[in-house]
């Protein structure tokens, strides 16, 4: 089952998926700061048009949404802080359960566009092409460079 509101009581179990989460990608080498996800999960029961979490009761998937407008205009656009799935649960259809729940809640709140910043380095082999079967473009790229030397 899907919950796209925030149980208090779930909050321990969404950080370590989060903690799983920041461990697989390729922030991994930087701080897990859970005081900072904590803040993000518990925001989006204060601001629910502006932040959107859903995940399993099983703990093996969880998405945090942001709204925001574009920079030459009012449209809203939703797009994800946090799209993440276990290892042993990619392929059961958990994503796709995910994904729909944040589309459902994207138009209800008035979204022109839904946008994933697949940024975390995880199966970027096959990130686009699941994407592109459920109506998604690639748009753009994401470049990176890191600041600290050493």
């Amino acid at each position: 089952m899907i919950k796209t509101k925030l149980d208090p009581v779930d909050l321990p179990q969404i950080l370590e998926l989060g903690r799983q989460f920041h461990q697989e990608s390729h922030f991994g080498d930087t701080q897990y700061d859970e005081v900072k996800v904590r803040m993000l999960l518990e925001k989006s029961l204060e601001l629910p048009h502006k932040l959107f979490l859903a995940y399993d009761d099983q703990f093996q998937g969880v998405t945090l949404l942001q709204m925001g407008t574009q920079f030459f205009n009012n449209d809203l656009w939703a797009g994800d802080q946090a799209f993440y799935v276990t290892p042993n649960s990619r392929g059961s259809g958990l994503a796709n359960e995910l994904l729909q729940a944040g589309q459902t809640w994207a138009k209800q709140e008035g979204a022109a566009e839904f946008v994933i910043f697949h940024n975390a380095g995880i199966n970027t082999d096959t990130a686009r092409k699941y994407y592109e079967s459920k109506g998604f473009s690639l748009s753009g790229l994401i470049l990176r460079k890191s600041l600290i030397e050493g």
